[in-house]
């Protein structure tokens, strides 16, 4: 299993720093973790052919974590050299991108080119000849995809209404992305905990909690993991030296590294 970061930010890009979004690659597929923005652009970047990519999985609806998906699904949709690309993407609300495809294809007044249907149709407002190559699909928590390379388990956070961790588990690796968690992280996802064996690696969100805190540092403790790296971090919430001391502080029981942009790690 590979895990490539592609934007490591929160809500506001940095400079040199875009928007939360990993690929986690198994047998040469490709498996999205969010989507920030750009993502269209950080998928070529990375040479990953978007024939290559057998899901798309979004872990709540703030924008920072899907916005990627307007542009994606614009180009995959819009041109033929397309053709034959399916991605399906897995989402906990369907009605921010039910408005994402009619702010795409709009009505005959406001988008010509594609035309328009009125009746709604798997993420794609019915609209003709506008095709359907990137399909959104409704889940709730349990298993929510599974294919012979990979199972995706969602497990229901309280960051928002809506929001999840997922657990991705492969024949011999298991990793967790907890996504965006409540703050003090009382919602710490318990697959990470109730563990018998450790899970290869956790994905922790550093937006919303400072991870130092001693109460903090008694949950990640009990963290069942060979490895911890730290995403979508806020240097508001957690600066450079903050992260640095909960390294420190959590050596003797994991190593936990703070990942950049660009970042790639064989799990």
């Amino acid at each position: 299993m590979k895990i490539t970061f592609l934007g490591t930010s929160h809500g506001i890009a940095e400079k040199h720093q875009f928007l939360s979004s990993a690929v986690v690659t198994v047998g040469g597929k490709h498996y999205i973790i969010d989507a920030g923005a750009p993502l269209t652009s950080l998928l070529k970047n990375h040479d990953i052919d978007f024939k290559d990519v057998n899901g798309i999985f979004i872990t709540h609806p703030h924008f920072d974590h899907f916005i990627g998906l307007t542009e994606l699904t614009f180009q995959i949709n819009g041109f033929n050299q397309f053709d034959g690309v399916k991605i399906p993407t897995y989402v906990p609300d369907l009605l921010p991108f039910k408005r994402m495809m009619y702010y795409l294809t709009g009505t005959k007044d406001l988008n010509p080119y594609f035309g328009y249907d009125e009746k709604y149709n798997n993420g794609n407002y019915g609209a003709t000849p506008y095709p359907t190559r990137i399909t959104f699909n409704k889940y709730s928590e349990g298993v929510i995809f599974k294919d012979d390379l990979i199972t995706i388990t969602a497990v229901k956070n309280m960051h928002i209404e809506d929001s999840y961790s997922f657990l991705l588990e492969t024949k011999d690796k298991a990793v967790v992305f907890s996504g965006d968690l409540k703050h003090g992280i009382p919602d710490y996802p318990k697959c990470i905990i109730d563990r018998t064996t450790n899970l290869d690696a956790v994905i922790l969100e550093g937006a919303h909690t400072k991870l130092c805190l001693p109460e903090v540092l008694e949950v990640l403790k009990k963290s069942k993991t060979n490895l911890m790296l730290i995403n979508h971090y806020y240097a508001g919430v957690n600066n450079d030296d903050e992260l640095l001391l909960t390294k420190n502080l959590l050596k003797n029981y994991f190593p936990l590294k703070v990942v950049k942009d660009n970042d790639v790690f064989e799990i």
